[in-house]
């Protein structure tokens, strides 16, 4: 009865942040990364953003992309974030990516977009599921390609145990994707 009554609360907490970040729109959630600043050192999660575009226009020299996938893949670079700042995500951290998933499918986003924006975070960990769209494949690696250059500049490695930025598990991430 106990966990019922606790599951009931966690549910309808869920429902009423939906309810409450589905009445903005995911580029509107977008627009306040600019003041979302990722590390004192490394800027803001928009100028993040930024990088990896610059990454990803890199990684296009081997992952070819039609004109639209293109421009699905800049769309996703600016949308792939924005659920950081939704209560569901702030509540459920877990969830990041998922919920900018459907969030992008509720504001209108197309269904390769909505799927890249959830496989950008993929691998999450060892033998997790990989990113299968080529614009996830981009973005994920770009995404993780910035983390660990963006660190490692301002001389940030994991030590022993310590590994604050999880960069070795982006580094795995990295090569997994390139084997996979």
């Amino acid at each position: 009865k106990n966990f019922e009554s606790v599951l009931d609360a966690r549910l309808k907490d869920a429902l009423f942040f939906y309810e409450s970040d589905t009445k903005k729109s995911l580029s509107e959630w977008a627009e306040g990364l600019k003041d979302v600043v990722v590390h004192k050192k490394l800027g803001t999660v928009s100028g993040k953003l930024d990088r990896v575009k610059k990454i990803s226009d890199e990684l296009l020299k081997y992952v070819p992309l039609d004109k639209e996938d293109r421009k699905d893949l800049t769309r996703t670079i600016k949308l792939c974030k924005a659920d950081l700042l939704t209560q569901m995500v702030r509540e459920f951290p877990s969830l990041q990516g998922i919920v900018g998933s459907y969030y992008a499918k509720d504001s209108g986003v197309s269904n390769s977009v909505s799927k890249a924006i959830y496989e950008h975070y993929l691998p999450r960990f060892a033998d997790d599921q990989m990113p299968e769209s080529d614009i996830g494949v981009v973005v994920s690696l770009a995404d993780k390609l910035d983390n660990l250059i963006s660190y490692f500049k301002i001389g940030k490695f994991p030590k022993g145990n310590w590994d604050l930025y999880a960069l070795r598990r982006q580094g795995v991430g990295v090569i997994s994707i390139l084997m996979n």
